[in-house]
């Protein structure tokens, strides 16, 4: 590459030997740097120290496009949630090292940094099912275990949710909600609000006689040979001898109490919250 510096002087004489001053007209005008290259170019410094301006390995399109030279790609500045700006801007962007994923401060209008992982971006607070390991899922999501996350790490996540779902150590952290082993039921009747957990996981129960609904049992009496006599007194009574045949009765427990399940059918997945 060839930079040459080249400005717009005219002379007011013509040429020859003179030996008078030259007072060149133009002397105000600006001067014009230009290069021979055709790909793009920036000049600059880079951050090794003062020296000589140097070709930056930086390519600008004239429709803003930006990009490596070498790579043809856009790396952007990177560092840990704890090294974040202290005052950003709307549109800052940066490779967060903790979550491994990139980063974009004022999403929406709002003022904290979204998380943008998996080709997409949700908002703090979204909850989705993961269906593989739990050490798999996409950067920004935090299993809903219960588990304490910083609040300082997930400003938008902490607006959404608060301490609805317990205060962590009431300083520095929040909990996610806890869902393990239980099944997502839509709010606003007998689950009044968000959160409300309701009954208990029992896989097989044994039911006793009190548990039974009201019922009946048909019973026959056959009586044979009373001789002429009769059945008189209180219910129960016989009298004048004669044999009483019972059939299609009985007493004493009657069944089998093995526990039955009342488990649903179902299949395990992780929920997971939006943290950010």
């Amino acid at each position: 590459m060839t930079i040459s510096l080249r400005h717009a002087f005219t002379s007011l004489k013509a040429d020859g030997v003179d030996t008078t001053v030259v007072r060149p007209g133009g002397w105000n005008a600006e001067h014009v740097l230009t290069t021979d290259t055709t790909t793009g170019m920036v000049v600059g410094k880079d951050t090794s120290g003062a020296g000589a301006l140097q070709e930056l390995p930086i390519l600008v399109g004239p429709d803003g496009y930006t990009a490596i030279s070498s790579t043809k790609a856009f790396n952007p500045p990177k560092g840990t949630t704890a090294q974040r700006p202290v005052s950003p801007a709307f549109g800052d962007m940066r490779w967060n090292l903790d979550q491994n994923c990139l980063e974009v401060f004022g999403v929406g209008g709002v003022s904290s940094w979204t998380q943008i992982g998996a080709g997409s971006i949700t908002p703090p607070g979204m909850v989705q099912a993961w269906p593989a390991a739990a050490a798999s899922i996409p950067a920004g999501w935090i299993i809903c275990n219960g588990q304490a996350v910083s609040r300082v790490a997930n400003p938008g996540l902490f607006i959404a949710i608060g301490t609805g779902y317990g205060a962590g150590d009431g300083v520095t952290t929040f909990n996610v909600p806890n869902y393990t082993d239980k099944v997502l039921v839509g709010a606003g009747a007998t689950y009044l609000t968000a959160g409300v957990a309701r009954g208990a996981f029992i896989n097989n129960v044994t039911l006793n006689a009190t548990q039974l609904p009201a019922h009946t049992h048909t019973m026959g009496v056959a009586l044979n040979d009373l001789g002429g006599g009769s059945i008189v007194g209180p219910g129960d009574v016989l009298q004048n001898n004669g044999p009483l045949a019972v059939t299609g009765g009985g007493d004493g427990l009657v069944g089998n109490p093995i526990a039955i399940s009342t488990e649903q059918p179902g299949i395990g997945v992780w929920w997971a919250i939006k943290g950010g």
